[in-house]
């Protein structure tokens, strides 16, 4: 059995320099990739009904090319990277990546079916959060994502916790689901594990076939309304609820100011062959290949960051880019939610 040691140090350095790098963003303007999300693999061992992923052909950057991107983000005030695949229990590298942000002082989360936790337990040991994907009952989420997944999903939530490790759970709310909210709220009590929640949403980078999924805005705008009023009784929902009200605004089709969009100023995106994106849905856009600055100097690697175009949304309801956004605006509970919970 292990534990992560040092947590609270952890994250006292991380609210550390990660306010050092926000003051630089803030004060002179500058990108700062504070927070990534790192897909290390298009490969999955399940296909969810909402998903393509699978079928994205892409290189994969290499172990080496890995660390020396994570060298590179931490030189330029990297204070946590999201791994996410795919399924990125796939690479066979996965504790060796995890260990190396450990030992650049980055944290580290990962997103997983659950399917191969059980033979992988000791390579997530340095992991700061490990996130299990549940999209409800077991007979809808094996609709969802396949058969046997949710005992799979289940079980590893169990056998993470027993062996020390963080672990929160994450929904992707979709037609599929929208009657599960109930079911998942309790749950989420049952092995006591946070719970975020997401609509489910084309992504470019991610999947994009999802049109007999899609929730209409009325949909949308009820199930944020229970999620809102569970959080007032259940402590374990991970969305703030100033998240959740700057969702429910966007989706009454009100505009959110873009200039307090996190992606492409303190939050940026990591495809498998190591191109690095403003934001999700930057996908044949302003890119940066990250494997061509490997050796360069920090400098050169801000002045080309520097260079990428922003988002032009004129709003979102990607669930971690409104709570990074938040924080960029400033808001307190926000910034306690993300660097405090997660």
């Amino acid at each position: 059995m292990f534990h992560n040691k040092g947590s609270a140090k952890v994250k006292l350095r991380t609210m550390l320099n990660g306010g050092i790098g926000f003051a630089k963003a803030k004060l002179f303007g500058k990108k700062i990739p504070l927070v990534v999300g790192m897909a290390l693999t298009n490969k999955c061992n399940l296909k969810c009904e909402y998903c393509n992923i699978s079928s994205i052909k892409s290189k994969e950057m290499t172990t080496n090319q890995v660390l020396q991107v994570i060298d590179l983000l931490a030189d330029s005030g990297c204070i946590r990277i999201g791994f996410t695949g795919g399924e990125p229990l796939l690479r066979k590298d996965i504790k060796e990546i995890i260990e190396h942000c450990k030992e650049m002082g980055i944290e580290s989360t990962l997103t997983t079916n659950g399917v191969l936790i059980e033979n992988k337990l000791s390579d997530l040991k340095d992991l700061s959060l490990l996130i299990v994907s549940i999209d409800g009952n077991e007979k809808v989420n094996d609709c969802i994502r396949g058969k046997n997944s949710f005992k799979m999903a289940k079980n590893a939530v169990t056998l993470a916790k027993k062996s020390g490790l963080h672990v929160a759970l994450s929904t992707v709310v979709s037609k599929a689901n929208k009657d599960q909210l109930k079911y998942l709220f309790d749950f989420s009590k049952e092995p006591k594990s946070s719970i975020h929640f997401q609509f489910v949403s084309g992504i470019p980078l991610t999947a994009n076939n999802i049109s007999k999924y899609l929730l209409s805005n009325s949909e949308k705008k009820e199930i944020v309304s229970r999620i809102i009023e569970e959080k007032k009784i259940n402590p374990l929902i991970l969305n703030s609820r100033d998240g959740l009200n700057e969702m429910a605004t966007a989706l009454s089709g009100k505009r959110i100011n873009s200039s307090n969009c996190a992606a492409g100023r303190i939050f940026f995106r990591v495809s498998t062959e190591g191109k690095l994106y403003s934001c999700w849905r930057q996908k044949n856009k302003s890119s940066l290949d990250l494997t061509k600055l490997i050796g360069k100097s920090p400098k050169m690697f801000e002045n080309e960051l520097n260079k990428l175009s922003l988002p032009e949304c004129a709003s979102c309801e990607i669930a971690d880019g409104i709570e990074l956004s938040l924080v960029n605006a400033l808001n307190p509970k926000s910034v306690l939610n993300v660097f405090l919970r997660y």
